[in-house]
């Protein structure tokens, strides 16, 4: 028996809690004990848990704040150690506009117009490519392809079958506003070595790039130049001569189509 007058611990609050729970006692005493003090927010033993669906509310006060403050607390740790994952910059594509024409080759009554755009001295081959210039000024890399070479200096000009063209022809070319030819055709040997010397020559000094004829072994291997933002290898070959051939032992003067050599070539162009 618990002596009356005193508060009551939490054992006893226990038994209390049990005896509820069980059958009435017709023996026990009608006066009941005074109210126990309240009892602190602790751990409920799972007896108490158990036995709250039985018990009356007015005898125990469950601790409920513990439970909550835990998942409380445990939310904001893990809300403040969570970090966004770094956004990867996108590198801005790098971007080229090119533009590329076929043959230009002036058959004998072209040269001859161009001689009377001139007034009789010299060529001008421009009023001929006039409307091409805002196609190709705007680009980034304009090629041309130069079908035909220029005549070396103190020889005719000749047409079909074998070329020889003024080199107003590449004055003109310049200025509508190409930037480079492929000079690789079945008409490079046409005039020989002189002639490829005498193209390649006359294109330099003008500023107007070129690949597919060269003065030097160096000059046929491929090289890199810029054009927008993007480096570039310009490559130029043809299927043929048209039966002639280039001097003995200076092959390399031009290139003719062959996949291998394509294909090594754009490999040390990268």
């Amino acid at each position: 028996m618990v002596p009356r007058g005193r508060g009551l611990p939490a054992l006893a609050l226990m038994a209390i809690v049990a005896a509820c729970a069980a059958p009435s006692d017709a023996r026990a005493p009608t006066n009941a004990a005074p109210s126990a003090p309240p009892v602190a927010a602790a751990a409920v033993p799972a007896s108490v848990v158990a036995a709250r669906s039985t018990t009356p509310s007015s005898l125990v006060t469950l601790p409920t704040e513990t439970s909550t403050t835990s998942i409380s607390a445990s939310t904001t740790t893990s809300s403040s150690t969570t970090t966004e994952p770094p956004v990867a910059t996108a590198t801005p594509p790098r971007t080229i506009s090119l533009a590329f024409t076929g043959d230009t080759l002036p058959h004998s009554p072209l040269w001859r117009q161009a001689e009377r755009n001139a007034g009789g001295v010299g060529f001008d081959f421009r009023p001929m490519l006039a409307l091409l210039e805002p196609i190709v000024a705007p680009v980034d890399l304009a090629v041309c392809h130069l079908e035909t070479p220029i005549a070396p200096l103190g020889e005719e000009y000749s047409t079909m079958p074998y070329y020889g063209v003024p080199a107003g022809v590449a004055d003109a070319l310049v200025g509508v506003g190409y930037d480079r030819c492929s000079t690789a055709s079945n008409h490079t040997a046409d005039r020989g070595a002189a002639g490829i010397d005498r193209t390649v020559e006359v294109l330099e000094s003008l500023g107007l790039g070129q690949s597919g004829m060269a003065r030097t072994p160096d000059e046929i291997e491929p090289k890199v130049f810029e054009a927008g933002d993007v480096r570039v290898s310009h490559l130029s070959y043809t299927f043929s001569y048209n039966g002639l051939s280039l001097p003995d032992g200076e092959e390399w003067r031009s290139a003719t189509i062959d996949p291998v050599r394509i294909v090594a070539d754009a490999t040390a162009a990268r």
